[in-house]
């Protein structure tokens, strides 16, 4: 329901969204009353939306997302099937295994290279996440997201030829297209 209103949420927390107008939704999603994220959606006279930036509010660290889609699915307005085109998110690439830490949402995952699960840190959490890898080759790695075992995704992540970017394709299970990250060494 886009009233404002609180709704339930994945990993146990809420997602209240805002009609601000015809074209402009306010999203926020929370996990027990505190805010995690506080986004404006912005949808273009072209059925696009424009990027859409999230900042995390309180005690975390202020981090941007910014987001694109693709309307798959569906003819006006907000309704329909959109799938992800572009996301870039501001996170930290660690050398010592793989570890991956997202401030914005207090998340961090260390993985080793055996196929055994690593269970993923953070308050955000659900009990039971968990992240094995594999190496596919001296620039990429496989990962899998699961909860209790249950795939919640598969990930490739590989580091470009000239060492200059990482790329994430995440594929998610009954998603035809993969979301596509970017991270550009700093």
């Amino acid at each position: 329901m886009a009233d404002g209103t609180d709704q339930p949420g994945i990993f146990g927390t809420t997602l209240a969204v805002t009609v601000l107008g015809l074209n402009q939704w306010r999203v926020v999603r929370k996990k027990e009353g505190n805010m995690l994220i506080s986004a404006i959606w912005d949808l273009s006279a072209t059925a696009r939306p424009s990027p859409t930036t999230s900042r995390g509010i309180g005690r975390m660290a202020r981090r941007a997302i910014s987001y694109k889609y693709a309307r798959t699915d569906g003819a006006s307005g907000f309704a329909g099937t959109w799938e992800s085109i572009n996301e870039q998110v501001n996170s930290t690439f660690e050398d010592n295994g793989l570890s991956f830490v997202t401030l914005a949402q207090k998340m961090k995952k260390s993985i080793q290279f055996d196929g055994k699960d690593y269970a993923g840190q953070g308050p955000n959490l659900p009990t039971g996440y968990a992240t094995p890898g594999r190496r596919v080759s001296g620039r990429a790695v496989e990962l899998a997201d699961k909860i209790d075992g249950n795939l919640l995704d598969t990930q490739q992540v590989e580091v470009s030829p000239d060492g200059t970017a990482l790329t994430i394709t995440t594929h998610i299970p009954g998603q035809a297209k993969p979301n596509i990250q970017v991270f550009d060494r700093e």
